[in-house]
């Protein structure tokens, strides 16, 4: 986390340096339109390569805002960061302003983008599938493990019971809800695993688990979410593929021994990374599955929704509300045949 602040602090001084610059040359105004095309710039930059990552892009505060978000439909998150950022841009210049009349500029500004705004073409003529039940044990990660492996078998022990009233067809589990590896040599769940989910196996009903967990092969280590049946045999599953850095790898290092020495005292346990965005199936329902941080890359959620009459869904982190653990009544949403365009969850 100190490592990440750092680089966070080291992307912004660069995006704000230019208009800094400029307003030292007395250029307030050229200075402060500077800051957007910098910010937005700087968010992409940061994106790329396997350092790269997208927490804190000022477009995802707009996901509640369809008018606004709408635009992305047009220029990517990207866009819609740059469209927030003028917005602030404009009223922070228009306020500086001796004459009041200037704050008009802003409000002309906000109902360009209302009338301008691709959401009126966007069809939410969706229909809700509720065969999906999310099971969040809503544990801190911070407890001794012994104590939290104790409490996540309490919390499953209860969620079991509200799966059996709700009876979904398939449960879906947090990321690494599991931190071993949890398949055998013929892909079933093991002993210790196979206990603490029994209360969701039911062979006699066509249910599907996608648990969090630790896979290995002979190339490595993934953080990973598998597909079971209601038996407890391992289907299939999606492996992370962008790690995070010098919190799951420390991309380029992984080959060297004093970096895995390193990595082992702060806590970076070297992850291998997936290769492979391709949909597991859910009976006649095909999902894409990110993983935690893998949520917030634009071009990951727009890779894993490319294939046709697929649907998205996100395994990862923890709530502290109890009232979240399991929601069944709204989980996915499912495009209708007038519909093309996959929607995500």
């Amino acid at each position: 986390p100190i490592l990440m602040t750092v680089v966070h602090g080291l992307w912004t001084v660069l995006a704000l340096w230019p208009a800094l610059l400029l307003c030292r040359r007395k250029q307030e105004r050229l200075g402060l339109m500077m800051v957007p095309v910098c910010w937005v710039a700087m968010e992409w930059l940061r994106s790329l390569g396997p350092y790269g990552y997208e927490w804190g892009v000022i477009g995802y505060t707009q996901y509640g805002t369809l008018t606004i978000a709408a635009f992305a439909s047009a220029g990517g998150i990207w866009m819609v960061s740059f469209l927030v950022l003028v917005s602030n841009a404009l009223l922070t210049w228009a306020w500086l302003q001796s004459d009041r009349r200037w704050l008009a500029l802003p409000l002309i500004y906000g109902l360009a983008l209302i009338g301008l705004s691709p959401a009126a073409r966007l069809s939410d003529n969706v229909e809700s599938v509720r065969d999906f039940a999310l099971i969040q044990t809503n544990i801190s990660p911070y407890p001794p493990p012994l104590e939290r492996e104790r409490a996540i078998r309490e919390q499953l022990d209860a969620l079991a019971v509200e799966a059996l009233r709700a009876q979904p067809k398939n449960l879906i589990f947090p990321e690494t809800l599991f931190s071993a590896e949890i398949t055998g040599m013929r892909g079933h769940l093991l002993e210790e695993p196979r206990d603490a989910l029994a209360g969701f196996l039911d062979p006699y009903r066509r249910r599907l688990l996608l648990v969090g967990a630790i896979e290995k092969d002979d190339r490595g280590f993934y953080n990973a979410a598998i597909l079971f049946d209601a038996t407890g045999r391992r289907l299939a599953s999606y492996r992370k593929q962008h790690l995070v850095p010098f919190g799951e790898s420390i991309p380029g290092l992984a080959s060297f021994g004093w970096a895995r020495a390193l990595g082992e005292k702060l806590g970076t346990p070297f992850f291998s990374a997936g290769d492979t965005c391709a949909p597991l199936d859910f009976g006649d329902t095909r999902a894409a599955i990110l993983i935690c941080f893998e949520g917030t890359f634009s071009r990951l959620v727009a890779e894993s929704v490319s294939v046709p009459s697929v649907h998205r869904s996100n395994v990862g982190g923890w709530h502290s509300r109890p009232d979240l653990a399991m929601r069944p009544e709204a989980c996915f949403r499912k495009p209708t045949s007038r519909s093309k365009a996959p929607s995500t969850l």
